[in-house]
């Protein structure tokens, strides 16, 4: 179980310098002058961070969890729902 727990948190941080890689593209592009944004991947290094910490409990602990937590993509959901909240009680 170790080592599945250690490749499912290889693959969360994968996805987590993948998607702080393209922040940084997005920062050198507004420099540019582009005005495109960056489409993150979310939640996918929090799922894979979950199942990593959950399988190799014994041996790794909650350390795959701070990958998720680190990971920009992890943040969207909870902006989301703001976002949606606030919006909502402003239309209303």
């Amino acid at each position: 179980m170790t080592l599945v727990s250690l490749v499912l948190a290889l693959i969360s941080g994968l996805v987590a310098v993948g998607n702080i890689a393209g922040i940084a593209v997005v920062f050198r592009r507004r420099k540019e002058g582009s005005d495109r944004g960056i489409s993150f991947v979310p939640l996918v290094s929090a799922i894979f961070a979950g199942l990593s910490s959950l399988l190799g409990h014994a041996t790794l602990g909650w350390w795959p969890l701070l990958i998720a937590l680190l990971d920009p993509g992890t943040w969207t959901l909870p902006l989301i729902v703001r976002e949606a909240w606030s919006t909502r009680a402003t239309s209303s």
